[in-house]
């Protein structure tokens, strides 16, 4: 038996905007031409960020938040430092991105972007809920523009096993008419979930034409193919999709399957590979009991 692990989607922490470009959104609420020191610094800090230089961002915006501890946006941009710093490997940032954004929110309910960005930081920790509810925040402070916010609402509601939410985030997405190579890329995967590849061929062509990265295209329609060649079992809650290729029907407890088999087999033991984007899939291996052992190496030829 052949476990076959299937990542459906990817997220970013700062899908479609750059730093600078959200200063400058922050920027057009001032009521005074000159920038005043609180402004300047919050600009100083973006361009850092803008440049990768965290470091120096984080410096900056804690010497502003020292003047003007009730800017909400200024809580923003250091929460979104602390996230950066978080996905780079820094686990304790993760609670300072937390309590940033949160405390951003508290300042100013209507920040649409701390509710994108915190759903997003759930994203990448796995809290499918929490970023559920964030997300549906994010919708209801940008009614006019919900695009992001909706795409984020229906990836966190499939992770979380809430297929009608999911659905629902879709639908509005077509309403609005959003051309994204993202959408196209969940819909593939949804169609292929079902076992229609007459859609997921549609699917992957829009895809694949609005994709720039072709190395990625070419990825994930290697991964339709296979997942649309093997019988599956998909659970809801995560971005796995386990698939059985020697069996003639799917069972419910596939793991359990597996082992029996490898027993059976004479092995001592079942091992998988997983790319290291793929936290969700790896929050799924742990579930099952599976425990990360040793570093893989590959080469091609």
């Amino acid at each position: 038996m052949l476990l076959l692990a299937v990542a459906m989607t990817g997220c970013s922490s700062m899908s479609g905007k750059s730093p600078t470009s959200m200063w400058d959104g922050f920027g057009k609420k001032a009521e005074t031409t000159e920038l005043s020191r609180t402004q300047a610094l919050m600009r100083a800090g973006a361009e850092y960020l803008e440049k990768g230089d965290l470091e120096n961002a984080q410096t900056v915006f804690n010497t502003a938040l020292k003047f003007d501890l009730r800017n909400a946006p200024l809580h923003f941009f250091n929460a979104l430092t602390y996230q950066l710093k978080y996905e780079k490997g820094d686990a304790d940032s993760y609670a300072l991105a937390d309590a940033g954004y949160r405390t951003a929110i508290g300042l100013d309910t209507s920040l649409d972007v701390a509710h994108l960005q915190l759903g997003r930081l759930y994203m990448s920790s796995k809290k499918f809920i929490d970023a559920k509810k964030s997300f549906a925040l994010a919708v209801d402070a940008k009614i006019k523009a919900p695009q992001e916010a909706l795409f984020g609402m229906a990836q966190a509601s499939l992770y979380s096993g809430d297929a009608a939410t999911a659905t629902w985030a879709t639908a509005e997405l077509d309403k609005l008419e959003w051309k994204d190579a993202r959408l196209y890329r969940l819909k593939a995967f949804q169609a292929a979930v079902a076992k229609k590849p007459e859609l997921v061929k549609a699917m992957l062509a829009q895809y694949t034409a609005m994709e720039g990265n072709k190395d990625e295209a070419r990825y994930v329609s290697g991964r339709l193919d296979q997942l649309l060649a093997t019988r599956t079992s998909f659970r809801f809650g995560t971005d796995v999709m386990l698939a059985q290729a020697k069996t003639d029907e799917v069972k419910p407890e596939v793991k359990e399957d597996a082992k029996e088999e490898a027993k059976a087999a004479g092995c001592y033991k079942l091992a998988l590979s997983s790319n290291l984007k793929r936290y969700a899939a790896h929050s799924f291996y742990d579930s099952l009991g599976f425990e990360q052992h040793g570093l893989s190496f590959v080469i091609e030829p």
